[in-house]
């Protein structure tokens, strides 16, 4: 996991997939430059490799030095490390002028918005405020919706909140993303548990330390990462035999989250916070491990589950006009864990009547992030959306497969979804004033919202293998036609 350059140079750290994330020298800890880590050495070739910079944070320090040390004792998590603290404050300057934020920071939340935030990742209060809530403040709603997700994806559901930590980590790593990597190494800091899970995801040889549970949790978020299938069938089968089929739900609702989130905070640059950079003091919420309950062979629907449907399945309840069923698969789904469903769904619900870029341009968004992805399911969705808009069938396979005939505005968007959903981390500031120019601050933070949620839609309706409903399934099938040069067609 190390190599040295001279005895008394610093100390090369390599991540999983053999970047540099900090240094070490005498003079104590720092990030590396960008420059510096511009030449990677490849772990499994041991020979240079290009690869893009990434920014070393300060508060991945904590993980680096586990990763030299795994036998390294710390002091309690209840009151401060001073030699980190004093070492990891002298680093935040440098990392936090190379992340300038994209949207507006600066304004404090309102006295009623304050009221309606209390746990977000952790406790909100006035010292710490978050940027991934600020990013969303000229949103009406939006700072307590993403805040109450943010809370009920850590500590809602039935899954223990390490687990679900370390999954964040391991997928902030994967991507790239060091303001995902921070925030989750800072809460995972706080208990011995959990810097034990930490190493786990910077070191596979700690792997072994783990439950059987914990170390397919981590594999299920990294696979799911890359692919948006997940594991294949007989991986999936392994994990059915660990986790009954509610938790496996909410492990991929987890895992498409951090995906969302990243592809939130990296096209914003968001700055990582000062506080970020110390681990959390405590654990914010108790695990559900001492509950004396007995468990069931099988998963029970519980009051929550019942409630969110029975309106839906009534006699009476009106078809979709989008799949001709009562409830969407992807919906059904999701209601094995009610809690997390109902946050996911009312962030998104700020945005009903609110809309700057306008519907049809959520669907072209949103379309081309499936046909990226190749996530069959949310694409027979989308064209129906589209075709439901009034687009027709054969301007829908045009648009897929020659998005520069379209129009200015949407072309951007689709460039835009395109270069996002292949690397969180590509876009740069010039892009970014492109959208500005053509959709206005809110315009442009919107067009980033439905890349990263069709970024987490796309790895739950294929990462569950969920089938598509028969009316969007036949409208896919006209589009499809019509891009072979068929005659078929609505």
């Amino acid at each position: 996991m190390e190599t040295r350059e001279a005895a008394a140079g610093p100390l090369r750290l390599k991540d999983r997939r053999g970047r540099r994330v900090s240094g070490f020298t005498q003079a104590g800890w720092r990030p590396f430059s960008m420059e510096r880590c511009r030449r990677i050495v490849h772990p499994e070739r041991g020979r240079p490799r290009r690869r893009r910079p990434t920014i070393g944070s300060p508060a991945v320090l904590l993980a680096a030095l586990l990763m030299v040390a795994p036998g390294l004792v710390l002091p309690s998590p209840t009151f401060p490390l001073p030699a980190l603290a004093a070492a990891s404050a002298a680093a935040v300057a440098p990392a936090e002028s190379d992340r300038v934020s994209r949207v507006e920071l600066d304004r404090e939340p309102a006295e009623g918005e304050r009221e309606g935030i209390r746990l977000a990742f952790e406790p909100v209060d006035g010292d710490r405020y978050p940027n991934y809530l600020r990013a969303w403040s000229k949103i009406t709603g939006g700072p307590e919706a993403m805040a109450h997700l943010c809370a009920t994806v850590l500590y809602g559901g039935t899954v223990e909140p390490e687990k679900k930590m370390a999954m964040g980590l391991a997928i902030a790593r994967e991507e790239r993303s060091d303001y995902a990597a921070a925030h989750m190494t800072r809460l995972l800091g706080a208990t011995e548990s959990g810097r034990q899970l930490m190493r786990a995801v910077h070191e596979d040889e700690a792997l072994s330390e783990l439950s059987e549970r914990e170390r397919l949790a981590i594999r299920y978020a990294r696979e799911l990462t890359h692919e948006i299938s997940g594991f294949n069938d007989a991986c999936f089968r392994e994990l059915r035999g660990w986790f009954q089929e509610p938790e496996i739900i909410e492990l991929t609702m987890v895992a498409c989250f951090f995906s969302y989130f990243n592809r939130t905070v990296e096209p914003l640059n968001l700055p990582i916070e000062s506080w970020a950079s110390y681990p959390a003091e405590k654990r914010f919420r108790a695990d559900r491990t001492d509950d004396p309950r007995p468990e069931a062979r099988i998963a029970l629907l519980s009051d929550g589950e019942i409630r969110l449907l029975a309106d839906r399945v009534r006699d009476d309840a009106p078809s979709s006009p989008m799949t001709g069923e009562r409830i969407a698969n992807s919906m059904r789904a999701m209601s094995r864990v009610p809690d997390m469903r109902v946050a996911w769904m009312e962030l998104f619900a700020v945005w009903r009547d609110r809309s700057v870029i306008g519907e049809a341009m959520q669907h072209y968004i949103s379309n081309e992030v499936s046909y990226v992805n190749e996530c069959h399911y949310c694409k027979t969705h989308q064209v129906q959306k589209l075709f439901n808009a009034g687009v027709s069938i054969d301007h829908i396979a045009r648009a897929v497969d020659a998005p520069e005939s379209l129009p200015d505005a949407e072309r951007l968007a689709v460039t835009v979804a395109r270069e996002i959903t292949l690397d969180p981390t590509a876009l740069t500031d010039a892009r970014y004033a492109e959208l500005r120019k053509t959709f206005g601050e809110v315009g442009a933070f919107e067009v980033l919202q439905v890349i990263a949620r069709f970024n987490f839609m796309n790895r739950f309706t294929t990462g569950l293998g969920l089938p598509a409903e028969a009316v969007p399934e036949e409208t896919l099938r006209h589009v499809e036609a019509a891009r072979r040069g068929g005659t078929e067609g609505k």
